[in-house]
């Protein structure tokens, strides 16, 4: 089957993050987004996020896979530049916390993501929105979906990106209106990227 369209992924809630953006923000773009994209809410779970994820990509085969995850640290749209073949001992919404600290038994420590992060960061930042690469997703789930999905794209057409955002507030550091309107840029721009540059396996 050959790949087509885009898959958007956001978290729902888990310790301490009773409200996830992330989830709102993907199922708001899927319901508004001028172009049909399939969009998915995860469970933070060790044992099920990724349960629930694949299925999803193979049966569409998607194009490109944009991750949301929230996290306290940042303070715009954070652009993830790779995953780690790790995890940390963070409970999880089921109060599990892993045992292995090897996401998968592969000798391969990190997986670059394949989104086009330079022009997605400069058409964020155009906007007047705060945006900027990242070196670390941390060792939560944002990171084990992001290096789980890198690695199941391996050899595919499929592009994948993590993209980290902040709390949602109207007094910053992101609004509603900001996120939303930056990660339609962020889809926008992935899509045009591979309009022009399609990725061969």
């Amino acid at each position: 089957m050959s790949a087509s369209g885009m898959l958007v992924t956001g978290f729902g809630p888990f310790p301490g993050v009773g409200w996830n953006p992330s989830g709102w923000l993907v199922q708001t773009l899927a319901r508004t987004h001028a172009r049909p994209l399939t969009g998915a809410v995860l469970p933070v779970s060790w044992q099920s996020a990724w349960a629930a994820l694949e299925p999803l990509l193979e049966a569409a085969r998607p194009r490109q896979v944009i991750l949301f995850g929230v996290s306290q640290e940042a303070t715009g749209f954070c652009l993830e530049k790779r995953a780690y073949n790790a995890r940390g001992p963070h409970a999880d919404v089921d109060g599990a916390s892993p045992k292995d600290h090897r996401l998968l038994p592969s000798p391969v420590e990190t997986l670059n993501a394949t989104l086009p992060l330079e022009p997605i960061a400069s058409t964020v930042a155009a906007a007047d929105i705060p945006v900027a690469l990242s070196e670390d997703p941390g060792r939560y789930l944002c990171n084990a979906l992001f290096f789980h999905t890198l690695h199941w794209a391996h050899g595919t057409s499929t592009r994948v990106g993590f993209v980290h955002i902040p709390h949602i507030a109207e007094s910053g550091p992101l609004t509603r209106a900001q996120a939303l309107r930056g990660a339609r840029l962020i889809v926008e721009t992935a899509a045009r990227a591979e309009q022009t540059a399609p990725v061969t396996a």
